[in-house]
Parts: structure tokens; sequence; C-alpha cells
């Protein structure tokens, strides 16, 4: 019954995000699941309704793109640190941070995670690149660059809808991020109230 009512590819995305949840355990991290959940929800969304992505390509770029984080957690003691020097680092790349600190960051982490999984090469493409600055000046494909456009304005909204805050990585990237999407400012306002309705919705 449950799969005649969601679909078969929607089952498929909750299983891959329960799975991917118990394969990178580590204490403490219920709101981190939560928070990658919402903005899997969104990313779909938003893939459907701007028609530049798959929704469910969209979904497992937002439950994979941070999924490196966990782990280096468990590889660093002090990296809790580490993520909020580099969300509070206005003038540099949120992973040249952590390079500095660990010599190496979530992104490379977490693709690396996504080859073991077998996910698409443009989808771990999406993952190691998505906090690259020039990224959107780059000439890598258009999938690639539409995944981790949505994937930033999912977790800009999935923020703002938690935690009532913003943060400077969208600060950073918002106009790239308009620009790829083609998006008007009143496109962008439109797209946050129904995501907002959206998770109220959802109860995710």
């Amino acid at each position: 019954q449950a799969v005649n009512l969601l679909g078969m590819k929607n089952i498929g995305a909750l299983v891959m995000g329960l799975a991917l949840r118990n394969a990178v355990p580590s204490k403490g991290l219920d709101r981190f699941w939560d928070s990658a959940a919402r903005t899997a929800l969104v990313a779909s969304h938003l893939a459907h309704t701007l028609g530049c992505a798959d929704k469910e390509e969209a979904h497992l770029f937002g439950l994979f793109h941070d999924c490196g984080i966990p782990l280096l957690m468990q590889r660093f003691p002090n990296f809790r640190e580490t993520l909020q020097l580099a969300n509070n680092a206005s003038d540099r790349a949120f992973t040249d941070v952590e390079d500095s600190r660990h010599g190496t960051n979530h992104t490379v982490v977490g693709s690396l995670l996504a080859t073991n999984w077998h996910l698409p090469e443009h989808l771990r493409d999406a993952i190691r690149l998505h906090h690259d600055p020039n990224v959107f000046q780059s000439n890598h494909r258009s999938e690639v660059l539409n995944l981790i456009a949505i994937g930033h304005l999912a977790e800009h909204i999935e923020s703002t809808f938690s935690r009532l805050s913003g943060d400077s990585e969208w600060d950073k990237i918002e106009r790239s991020i308009m620009e790829q999407l083609m998006l008007s400012a009143d496109r962008l306002a439109e797209l946050i109230r129904d995501a907002y309705e959206l998770l109220e919705e959802s109860g995710v």
C-alpha cells in the first residue's frame, strides 16, 4: 500500500535517507540529519517547480551534500569548532577553513562516500564542488551547476525556516544562485514562501 501511495521512487528516496543516516552514525547529530531531510525535501520541490533538475537527484543531493561532516566529526574532535569558524568566514571559502585546519574537507569526504554508494558521476561532482567559489564561472555541465544552485537555495530556506537565521555562505553565493537559476527577486521570494508552506505541512 505504501508503494502504491508514494510511488517507487519516493520509497527509494526514503530508504536511501534512512540507510545514509544509519551508515554514518555519530552521537548527538539528530538535528543534522533532520536538517538534511528537510533540505532534501525542499531541493526536490525546487527541482520540480523550476524544471531544471531531476527531483529525485535533487533529493539525493540534499541528503548527501554534507554527509562528510559526521565522518569528519568522528575523526577530528574539534571539527564542530571548525564548522563554526567556516560558517562565520565571510572572506574565505567554507572548505578553505576546513583544509587549513584538517588537511581535508567535507566535500572531498562526501564525494568519496557518494562514489562508494555508486551515485551518478554528476551527483558526485556536485557534492565535491558545491563550496567552490568559482564553480558558476566554470565549464561544468549544467546538471551539476543546477544541482549545486538548488542545493544552496534549499539549504538557505531550511536554515531560515528552522533557525530563523541566515549564514555567510548564502551571502557569498546568492547572486550566482539567482543568475544560474534565472530568478528575479520576486520569484525568489515566492519560492521561499512556497517552500516554507511545504515544510510546515510536511512536519519533517
